[in-house]
């Protein structure tokens, strides 16, 4: 196995592993969403600032870029403000399955704003995430033969939240792109900026309309040493080295063949998390009938075929 291929697969693993506890901390110790999010936004803005002390924010002639990079950040608040919210209700298997359908919205809206053409395999490719995402939303929760009104528009949802992902993704390579300046320090200017717009957005669109709630919410959350401790593990600890290996696995390999590598997550997603809910396990409560477990791993594949379409055609 090549050293771009290692490193691809544990960013996914490792990626997976957190989504699944960041699951069970909203499960068990969160009984609202938005104190959840304040979390994370405080962790982001925190690692944000952490890197400006190493690599401060320059006051360069490149507003534009930063202002891109800022509404990428914006755009990937509101997508983890919904996703959060959708997953103390919908299986995580499910959530992830629609989420990864972001890079059909990002090649679209790049064919929009970068003038990147949408060939035939580009359209084949959209119909395969489509009836994928079809498939994951129409499939019922635990205890469910049909979807129910709320969890379908909670997946719409989700649908939704993919799309600012591929928006802020669009945005973020816009905010690259547009000067002919490859140095380290715009680099790490534009995360810094879109760390920190993404932990403040975070902090705002949660605490904006009841913040007394949020506050007093997230005194009960975190009063307990074990989620205080999985909060830590999860955001301090597996979500930068995730990020670490994702951006290795970029730097080593094929841009378009890392990411169909990153874009399986929802298949490893679907095995921790049927295997955690297992009665003998009991951490989780996804749905583990037979058939529906059939039609999560066919709406993934469904999803994963029109992602390694779009991302590597050009290895076809």
């Amino acid at each position: 196995m090549t050293d771009w291929v290692a490193l691809a697969l544990s960013g996914t693993i490792s990626f997976s592993i957190l989504s699944i506890m960041e699951k069970v901390l909203l499960n068990r110790w969160f009984s609202n969403s938005k104190s959840f999010c304040v979390v994370i936004g405080g962790v982001q803005v925190f690692i944000g600032l952490l890197i400006s002390l190493v690599v401060p924010l320059s006051l360069d002639n490149y507003w534009e870029s930063y202002l891109f990079a800022i509404i990428s950040g914006f755009t990937s608040g509101l997508m983890l403000c919904i996703i959060f919210y959708s997953l103390k209700t919908l299986d995580i298997s499910r959530v992830y399955s629609l989420l990864s359908s972001y890079p059909i919205f990002a090649a679209i809206l790049a064919s929009l704003i970068l003038n990147e053409k949408l060939e035939f395999l580009d359209w084949i490719s959209i119909i395969f995430v489509v009836m994928g995402a079809g498939i994951a939303t129409g499939t019922g929760n635990i205890n469910q033969t049909k979807l129910n009104y709320r969890n379908l528009i909670l997946c719409m949802l989700v649908i939704l939240a993919s799309g600012f992902y591929g928006s802020g993704e669009v945005a973020y390579k816009y905010a690259l792109n547009m000067n002919n300046y490859s140095g380290n320090a715009l680099f790490w200017n534009l995360f810094v900026l879109r760390t920190l717009s993404t932990g403040f957005f975070l902090i705002l669109l949660s605490v904006i309309w009841e913040p007394v709630k949020v506050i007093q919410d997230l005194k009960i959350s975190l009063n307990n040493i074990s989620s205080k401790v999985l909060v830590i593990i999860s955001q301090v600890i597996i979500a930068p080295i995730s990020i670490f290996l994702q951006v290795s696995a970029l730097s080593a390999g094929p841009v378009s063949l890392v990411t169909v590598l990153m874009a399986s997550r929802p298949l490893f997603i679907l095995g921790l998390s049927s295997l955690l809910s297992l009665p003998r396990v009991g951490i989780l409560s996804e749905s583990l009938g037979k058939k529906m477990i059939l039609l999560k791993l066919f709406a993934i594949l469904m999803i994963l075929t029109g992602v390694i379409f779009i991302t590597a055609k050009e290895n076809f």
